[in-house]
């Protein structure tokens, strides 16, 4: 055999089943022809078999064979028979138990007679339970290949492979039940966290309704004071950042007292809502803001424009409102509108946000304006000139046209004093 084949014989008879192991022995054997000393891969082979195998001389194919010398054993074989020093030169036959010397001397004599692999249960000599091994002879050309197997030594393998089948299949039925227990588990927490993020998101759409109907007018849906004076606020600080001060109109409906006397609150209510409406129709959509003060009063805040600017949007107001009537069911009502203008001044010198003061004194200008439009005679329009920024004085201060009458539109009644007159 070549030394290459030599060598792997271990690492292939490790893969065979004994039986297999056992054919591989006798071709070995055969092929090599009785020369013992030179079978390195005969040798290399039982050494890698866990069975207790022996491969035996037999004498002639004529008649029983009583002797059957044993030439080469493995390491299993000598612990299995006792024999530390080796097995070579004793009867195989001697090494099992006396009541199955005979049937063991048979059956060597068939097996080398027919050519065939005999199979046997008997005890061993050296093994004082005299429990029954498995004994496989093969023959070959001169000779047997002998393996033993305990059948106690197995049938405890068996054994103890069926315990841990039956710990594998505890363990497996423990973690599918712990795996069915954890998904329960993980959608519980799931179940949990959707319902905790629908009640934030349900928390947050009251809260931001909540904000809404506290920032909101309920008839007209505009902002309420509070809301506007703080949008106010925010579009002063804005505006002072950039030099682009906004403006201010404050109007009323003229005469709005008489139509709530003489139609009733509903019909006054209906007036309020169109008046907002139509109001709100005349303005740069998400530019403009506007917010009803109270009763019949509102506010527009109108960023970046300057006094002539905010006066045109004052006029295109004062139009829309008094173009047609309003529809209140059973009464067509016309109204009209005063409305006064006043610009922001900004302090130049002071880097900071505007104060309460300054803002209501801001809304105050424009109220005073919106009189200054009454006087002048109602459906009209009127801006108020601006003080003198902080930091300015005399010729520097900014100052309106002399004459007012050219910004507010002419009144088609005569000039009564007071708001409601």
């Amino acid at each position: 055999m070549p030394s290459n084949d030599i060598e792997k014989t271990p690492r292939r008879a490790a893969k065979l089943s004994p039986g297999q192991q056992l054919t591989a022995f006798a071709r070995l054997v055969a092929d090599h022809d009785g020369d013992w000393d030179t079978a390195a891969a005969l040798k290399a082979v039982m050494k890698a078999s866990p069975a207790a195998t022996l491969v035996c001389r037999a004498g002639d194919r004529t008649g029983s064979l009583e002797h059957v010398e044993v030439m080469l054993a493995n390491r299993s074989a000598e612990r299995l028979f006792g024999a530390p020093d080796g097995l070579a030169g004793c009867n195989a036959i001697d090494l099992v138990a006396l009541p199955y010397c005979r049937a063991m001397a048979e059956a060597a004599t068939t097996a080398t007679l027919s050519g065939e692999t005999m199979t046997l249960a008997l005890a061993i000599a050296a093994d004082p339970s005299e429990a029954e091994h498995d004994v496989v002879l093969v023959p070959f050309d001169g000779g047997l290949v002998v393996a033993v197997h305990s059948l106690a030594a197995l049938q405890g393998a068996f054994d103890d492979l069926a315990d841990r089948d039956e710990d594998l299949a505890r363990a497996n039925a423990t973690i599918e039940r712990q795996a069915h227990t954890m998904a329960a588990m993980v959608e519980e927490i799931n179940a949990a966290r959707r319902q905790h993020e629908e009640e934030v998101a349900e928390r947050r759409q009251l809260e931001a309704e909540l904000l809404r109907l506290a920032e909101t007018d309920g008839m007209t849906g505009l902002f309420n004071r509070r809301a506007f004076l703080r949008v106010v606020r925010a579009e002063v600080a804005r505006s002072s950042r950039y030099g682009h001060p906004p403006t201010m109109l404050y109007l009323d409906l003229d005469k709005f007292k008489s139509i709530n006397d003489t139609y009733g609150h509903n019909v006054g209510d209906i007036v309020i809502k169109t008046a907002a409406s139509r109001i709100v129709s005349t303005l740069r959509a998400g530019v403009d803001r506007v917010g009803r003060l109270g009763g019949d009063e509102f506010a527009v805040l109108l960023p970046e424009t300057p006094l002539a600017g905010a006066m045109v949007a004052a006029e295109r107001i004062r139009k829309r409102i008094a173009e047609e009537p309003i529809d209140a069911g059973e009464h067509m009502i016309s109204a009209t509108s005063s409305i006064g203008a006043a610009a922001w001044v900004p302090d130049v010198e002071a880097k900071r946000a505007p104060t309460e003061e300054e803002i209501e004194d801001w809304l105050s200008r424009a109220d005073g304006a919106l009189y200054e439009a009454k006087r002048r005679g109602r459906n009209g329009a009127y801006g108020a000139e601006s003080p003198a920024p902080a930091g300015q004085h005399g010729d520097a201060a900014a100052t309106a046209p002399a004459d007012r009458s050219a910004l507010a539109a002419p009144a088609a009644q005569a000039a009564v004093p007071g708001k409601d007159a």
